[in-house]
């Protein structure tokens, strides 16, 4: 049995007008899930505005698309496909949660979620603990 586990570290960055609240640890087991999330400050319902979750790293780097109220799964990076889901309710209370089933090691690696039109941002450093 191969156990691994991942540990991201938040870190918050926004040059507009609203800050983004994440958590400062997350960890995960190989084969679990994981859950990225953050938080507007001060709370504005998300669910008008796009959203884009990406791998900072990967050259196919959408995790997760979120446009026009919906999710859009073709831009999405083919190794995310079948993985992600997105929280809408959280939306209304200014949380974008994203849920990534079958963590690997190959998830490990800088993240990001933006709202473009808020100019608000949260980047993530991922750290694997072996």
């Amino acid at each position: 049995i191969l156990v691994c586990k991942t540990t991201v570290c938040i870190m918050c960055v926004s040059p507009g007008e609203y800050g983004v609240v994440c958590p400062t640890l997350i960890e995960a087991v190989e084969g679990d899930a994981v859950t990225l999330r953050g938080s507007l400050s001060p709370p504005v319902n998300l669910t008008p505005y796009t959203l884009d979750l990406k791998r900072l790293d990967l050259s196919d780097d959408l995790v997760h698309v979120y446009r026009d109220g919906e999710d859009h799964f073709p831009p999405q990076s083919h190794h995310y496909r079948g993985r992600t889901t997105l929280i809408h309710e959280d939306l209304i209370r200014g949380t974008v949660t994203l849920q990534i089933s079958s963590v690997n090691l190959s998830d490990t690696g800088p993240y990001e979620v933006y709202v473009p039109d808020l100019k608000a941002r949260c980047k993530s450093k991922q750290v694997k603990e072996k």
